[in-house]
């Protein structure tokens, strides 16, 4: 089975992304069963701003 660990990060802003901490791909994500499990780890605060384009409040 492929899995993906990923924390959510949440600035002052409001801004939040998701950072991936492990990934296992799979050989095939075409067979049954080799879909890939995302599992969260929670989240944390961040200080400042994001610093991404997209963000709401740059």
């Amino acid at each position: 089975m492929c899995e993906k660990t990923y924390s959510k990060q949440i600035y002052e802003c409001g801004d939040w992304e998701n950072v991936d901490f492990t990934f296992t791909p799979c050989n095939d994500q075409t067979k049954p069963g080799h879909t890939v499990k995302e599992t969260p780890l929670g989240s944390k605060r961040v200080k400042g701003k994001c610093g991404k384009a997209n963000c709401r409040n740059p």
